[in-house]
């Protein structure tokens, strides 16, 4: 699948009766699940699911506005990484991610 179709079905979400549940089912970035030591500093709440494998690293969900409803939907999927590229992907994710909270002037 590509960035765009999950994104597609992530906003699709919002509008089924589960829609609400299946978000807040999503880890909360800086507390928990896998993304609990990740956008700490993010200036929204992000809700968000992780992928990692070897050459392989994705983040998609949900960036929250102040009243923790959906404002943004985002899928980032990196592949083929080796060596450094490898090692500063999830890094470069979050910061994608913070750049696109602070370019929407969610704040």
């Amino acid at each position: 699948m590509s960035a765009a179709s999950i994104a597609a079905v992530l906003e699709w979400s919002l509008d089924q009766l589960w829609g609400d549940r299946y978000r807040s089912s999503l880890p909360l970035a800086g507390v928990e699940g896998t993304v609990s030591n990740r956008l700490e500093d993010a200036p929204l709440p992000v809700r968000a699911k992780t992928g990692t494998l070897t050459g392989v690293r994705t983040l998609s969900g949900y960036v929250e506005d102040r009243e923790n409803e959906p404002a943004i939907v985002f899928s980032c999927l990196l592949s083929n990484l080796t060596g450094d590229h490898e090692a500063v992907a999830t890094d470069r994710i979050d910061d994608l991610v913070e750049s696109i909270i602070e370019t929407a002037a969610l704040e």
